[in-house]
This record gives structure tokens, C-alpha cells and sequence, in this order.
């Protein structure tokens, strides 16, 4: 969606933001030379999380929007992921207390999971992932989403709905525990997502990428070079499988397909990722030399 403009925001749900402390420690100062009085909320602040380090600051602030607080939040805090949007019609204080919730959710195997609505990736693979249920209860009193999920390259704003519409959810009263339904749709998300970052990345490198007639293109073969990456060559960090995915679309498939030294290369699974690819670029390079 394009960047959301204040007269839409406003005909909406009351508008929030909900800011992550942890980005700048002149945060409060700078919100209160916008915004007079004290609307905002800490929401650590009356948890067990409080005074814990890093400490309350350092967690989500909570402020109502107005068009002034809006306007500067775009230009310094969403578009730097510092922040996203809420479009919830109800009080500050069931907006923190269902907030206060979301800080952990719990695992099937009983144990707590860190969670932040500031981190981009997550909630897109959380909105994208979870189940029905599960994301009804994630949204709660909120009815939207709104965060930037664009980069130095290309400008990208995403929005998430809340499955329930009409009426307002109430919040969480502990937080949510995960079903082995969730981390398994959860699981796909995330692969999902990392799929199309690299194509991303790969549209930016290489221009072709970006004509319209060559998408099914760009995405059949970014989802077989992440596949391969993973399945053949036991590839397990996100940064190794990319670099393979760059390699793949830089240099001519022939190479990959013919030459026994540079598959010989790949296949060492005893040896690091990070090694075999820099080693299988070297390669690359001299047979692109040749």
C-alpha cells in the first residue's frame, strides 16, 4: 500500500503509534516537544519488566495520534522502523494492558518466546502465519496494523486486519500460547518471507527482473535455489543461503550443471557454508574467465 495519509487514518479507528524505546534514549523528550502533556504511556512500566535491564525505556512507548505527532513520526520514526500504527477504538488502558501481553508469547514446548510488534519481519510472519484463532487473539481490542516495511531501495507499507471485524475483541489476559498448527504455519511464513527478500534483492541487482513478464520467472527460480540451498547443501544460515541464491543468478546455470570441481565444492558438508561459497565463487569467477 502506499504511505497512509492523515485523512484516511483519521475517518478510521482512533489512530495510535506504538514507538520502541530501544531506537533512541532522547525518545520521550523528542515526543514531548510534539505532543503536550502526558497522553503516552510507558508500557513496561507496572510489569515484572519495568526495572529489569534494559528496563522500561527501552521498551514500547504507547501515544494517541494526532496529524502534528503523525507528520513527524513519518519522516523520523516509521519510515526508519522505529514504530508502527494501531487503529483501535477503545481506552489507553486496555490498549496497554492487552500491549503488555504481547511482550512474550509461549512456545508448545512450555517455554516463553520474545516477541515485539516493532520487529517488522516478525509481525508480518505472525500476521501471514498464524492461525485464526491465534491471530484474533494477537490483534485483540485492535482492528489494524500499519508499519513501513520498505528499505534504502524501494518504499513499502504493509497493513494487517484483524480476522474479527465489527466488533471490538477484548485483550489478552496472559499471553499466547502457540499450537503445534502455529509454528508449523509459522515455520512456512518464515521461508515464505525469506523467499521474497531475495527476490527483492535479486529485482534490485538485476534490472530484467524488474519487467512484469519476468516475475513467474524470478520467483520459480529464487524458490528452487532456497530449496536447493537447504536440501542439498545443508545450508542453514540465512546469510550462506542468500549468497548461494546470488551466486546462482549471477553466473550461468551450465557451470552449476557441468562442472565436477564446483559441485565437488558445494557438497563438503563437513566444511563451513560461509567457506564453500567463498570458495565456490572463486571458482565461479575463474570459469566466468575463461
Amino acid at each position: 500500500m502506499p504511505c497512509p495519509d492523515w485523512a484516511t487514518l483519521e475517518r478510521a479507528a482512533r489512530p495510535w503509534i506504538l514507538l520502541d524505546g530501544a531506537y533512541s534514549d532522547t525518545l520521550e523528550n523528542d515526543l514531548r516537544q510534539i505532543k503536550r502533556g502526558f497522553e503516552y504511556r510507558w508500557v513496561w512500566r507496572d510489569t515484572p519488566w519495568e526495572y529489569r535491564n534494559p528496563g522500561y525505556r527501552h521498551g514500547p512507548l504507547l501515544a494517541p495520534l494526532d496529524e502534528a505527532l503523525f507528520s513527524y513520526a513519518v519522516e523520523h520514526w516509521l519510515c526508519q522502523q522505529a514504530g508502527i500504527l494501531l487503529l483501535a477504538s477503545v481506552d489507553q488502558g486496555m490498549l496497554i494492558a492487552h500491549l503488555q501481553q504481547l511482550h512474550q508469547l509461549t512456545g508448545t514446548d512450555g517455554f516463553p518466546i520474545r516477541f515485539s510488534l516493532n520487529g517488522a519481519r516478525a509481525l508480518e510472519e505472525f500476521c501471514e502465519g498464524l492461525t485464526a484463532h491465534s491471530l484474533s487473539r494477537l490483534f485483540g481490542p485492535i482492528q489494524r496494523f500499519i508499519w513501513y516495511a520498505g528499505n534504502e531501495h524501494q518504499s513499502e507499507w504493509l497493513v494487517a486486519i484483524s480476522p474479527v471485524q465489527g466488533q471490538a475483541m477484548p485483550g489478552l489476559d496472559k499471553p499466547i500460547a502457540l499450537t503445534k498448527a502455529d509454528e508449523v504455519s509459522l515455520d512456512q511464513a518464515s521461508l515464505a518471507w525469506f523467499v521474497r527478500d531475495c527476490a527483492r534483492s535479486i529485482r534490485r541487482q538485476t534490472p530484467a527482473y524488474g519487467d512484469p513478464k519476468n516475475e513467474p520467472a524470478l520467483w520459480r527460480r529464487t524458490d528452487l535455489f532456497v530449496r536447493e540451498a537447504a536440501e542439498q547443501l545443508a545450508l542453514t544460515l540465512e546469510r550462506d543461503v542468500r549468497h548461494y541464491v546470488d551466486l546462482r543468478f549471477r553466473y550461468p546455470q551450465e557451470f552449476f550443471a557441468k562442472d565436477s570441481e564446483l559441485r565437488g565444492i558445494l557438497i563438503e558438508r563437513h566444511i563451513p557454508g560461509k567457506q564453500r561459497l567463498w570458495d565456490a565463487e572463486a571458482r565461479l569467477s575463474a570459469l566466468a574467465a575463461r
